[in-house]
C-alpha cells in the first residue's frame, strides 16, 4: 500500500492491523483527500479528479461510494452552452464543497452523500421587457444547475410584495438550463412591474425585474409560398380589414440558387419573384407581408420611382415630408433577355433605395423602388437597427430590435461587393425574433461582400 495512502489512514482511524477496506467509511474518506487537495489547486479539473475516484473504488466493493461519485460526476458534465455562465472554476468550487460534505460525513457517520444547498449560476438582466406584439412566445432561460434537482418553484412579487406562484411555466432541458415561454397562457405579462423570481425550497436563485412596455399598434404577419419553377413569383395577401406596412421575400433554392427580381407592396399585400440565372434551378419563392387593423387609424402612404434602363439601373422613391419612412420595396424589369437581379433595396434617408444588375450576360434592366411613410401618431417614433456581415461569398446578416415594446414594421438589405456582384436572395422580417433578416450570394464568379441589415420599427415614447 502507497506510504501516502498509508498515512491517510492512520490519520482517520485504519491502521494495517485493521480491517480497512473499500466498504469502510474511514477508507472512503482518506480516499478523498489526495483528489480534494488536487481541486482546491485547480477547480477547473473537477472531470478527471472524479473519474479516478470512479475508477478506483470500483475496483473494490464500495457500491454507494462508487454511486455517490458516479451521480455528482453527471450532474456537474456541461451542457451545451453551460460555460457561457457556469465557468468551470465555479462548478469545481460546487464539487470540492459536495465532496467535503461526504468525507465529513464519513468520518462522523459513515452515511452516503450529506445534502448540499443547491448552487445556481445564473444570468440575470436589469429588467426583461415585455414582448409588444399579441401572442408572442420567448423562452426565458435561467442558467445553472441543481445538484439535487431540488423543486423550483417561479412565481411573481409584486412592488408591495404581494407574492403569485405561476404553476406549470417551468421545464427543464437537463441540469443547467431552466426556461419558461414568455408569453404562453401559463406565463402572461403582468398589468404592472413586478419581479418574476425563480428559488427553491424558500430560498431565491434568480430575480428578473420585469416592466411591462404597450406595443404601439398590433401587427400580423402573413406568408405564402410559390409553386417551384424556374421564375417563381407569389403574392402574400394581408387580412381584408388590414393595412399593409411592411414586407419582404425568401428565395428558396439548393444547388446553384435562386435570385431575388421583385420584392415590393401591392395594394392588398406583397408581391415577391425570384429566377434562376444562366444555370437552370427550379425554386420557390416565400412572400411575407406586415399588417395591422385599419382600426388603429394609422395613415400610410406609398411612394414609388423608377430608374432608367441600365445594365447597373438604379431608382430611389422619396417620401413626402410629413411621412416618416417605415420600409420599402424593389422590383426590376428585364423584358426578354437573361435578367437583371437584385442587390440592393434599403432605408436611405427620408427615402428607399434599390439598386439591380444584370449579371455574367448582358440584359439592362428598369428598377423601380416603393417606400412606405407613415403619418407618426403623436409620441410615437420609428426605431432603427443596423447589422453587418462579415465578408464572405454568401453573406448572412440580421438586425434586430429591442424587445421594450419596439413593434417591427420593415426593413432591407444593402449589399457592398467590390469585383464581379452579389445579388440578393433574402430579405425579409422575422416577426417573432423582432429582427429583419438579409442573404446574398455570388454567381458563377467569384466574389466577396459584405451585407447590412436594417430593421425598423415603431414604439411609443420620446426616449430612446
Amino acid at each position: 500500500m502507497p506510504r501516502r495512502l498509508l498515512l491517510l489512514l492512520s490519520l482517520v482511524g485504519c491502521s494495517t492491523g485493521r480491517s480497512c477496506g473499500p466498504d469502510d467509511p474511514r477508507f472512503q474518506a482518506a480516499v478523498l483527500a489526495e483528489p480534494l487537495r488536487q481541486l482546491k489547486e485547480d477547480p477547473g479539473s473537477y472531470g478527471p479528479a472524479l473519474q479516478r475516484l470512479e475508477e478506483r473504488m470500483e475496483i473494490g466493493s464500495a457500491t454507494a461510494f462508487v454511486q455517490a461519485i458516479h451521480s455528482l460526476r453527471l450532474h456537474v458534465t456541461p451542457a451545451q452552452r453551460s460555460d457561457d455562465v457556469c465557468t468551470s472554476e465555479v462548478v469545481g468550487q460546487h464539487v470540492i464543497d459536495r465532496l467535503q460534505a461526504l468525507q465529513s460525513s464519513l468520518l462522523s457517520k459513515g452515511s452516503t452523500l450529506t445534502p448540499v444547498r443547491a448552487t445556481v449560476c445564473r444570468f440575470t438582466p436589469l429588467s426583461v421587457p415585455l414582448p409588444a406584439p399579441v401572442g408572442r412566445v420567448l423562452p426565458i432561460r435561467f442558467l445553472g444547475w441543481d445538484l439535487d434537482r431540488a423543486p423550483l418553484q417561479l412565481e411573481w412579487i409584486d412592488p408591495e410584495g404581494q407574492r403569485t406562484p405561476i404553476d406549470g411555466a417551468l421545464r427543464r432541458r437537463g441540469p443547467f438550463v431552466v426556461e419558461a415561454d414568455w408569453g404562453g397562457p401559463k406565463l402572461a405579462p403582468p398589468a404592472s412591474p413586478a419581479d418574476l423570481v425563480l428559488s427553491t425550497e424558500g430560498r431565491e436563485l434568480a430575480r428578473l425585474k420585469v416592466t411591462p412596455h404597450a406595443a404601439p399598434v398590433e401587427m400580423t404577419l402573413t406568408q405564402v409560398e410559390s409553386a417551384p419553377a424556374q421564375h417563381p413569383k407569389v403574392d402574400a395577401l394581408a387580412p381584408a380589414d388590414h393595412v399593409v406596412l411592411g414586407g419582404g421575400c425568401l428565395a428558396n433554392w439548393v444547388k446553384d440558387g435562386q435570385l431575388l427580381t421583385a420584392s415590393h407592396p401591392t395594394r392588398e399585400g406583397w408581391h415577391c419573384a425570384s429566377k434562376d440565372h444562366t444555370t437552370p434551378e427550379v425554386g420557390t419563392v416565400r412572400a411575407f407581408v406586415l399588417s395591422t387593423p385599419k382600426s388603429s387609424g394609422l395613415v400610410v402612404h406609398t411612394a414609388s420611382s423608377a430608374g432608367v434602363l441600365a445594365h447597373h439601373s438604379q431608382a430611389r422613391a422619396e417620401l413626402p415630408p410629413e411621412f416618416k419612412l417605415i420600409g420599402g420595396g424593389c422590383a426590376v424589369d428585364f423584358g426578354q433577355g437573361a435578367g437583371s437581379l437584385l442587390v440592393n433595396g434599403f432605408p436611405d434617408g427620408h427615402g428607399f433605395r434599390c439598386d439591380a444588375k444584370d449579371h455574367v450576360d448582358s440584359s439592362p434592366g428598369v428598377v423601380t423602388a416603393w417606400a412606405i411613410g407613415l403619418l407618426l401618431p403623436e409620441g410615437w417614433r420609428v426605431v432603427r437597427k443596423d447589422v453587418s456581415s462579415t465578408l464572405d461569398h454568401h453573406p448572412q446578416t440580421g438586425a434586430f430590435l429591442p424587445m421594450d415594446g419596439t413593434v417591427l414594421v420593415g426593413g432591407g438589405c444593402r449589399t457592398d461587393y467590390s469585383a464581379s456582384g452579389s445579388m440578393l436572395w433574402a430579405s425579409h422580417p422575422n416577426l417573432g425574433a423582432n429582427g429583419w433578416l438579409c442573404a446574398g450570394k455570388d454567381h458563377r464568379i467569384t466574389d466577396r461582400a459584405t451585407l447590412t441589415a436594417t430593421a425598423l420599427g415603431l414604439r411609443q415614447g420620446s426616449t430612446p
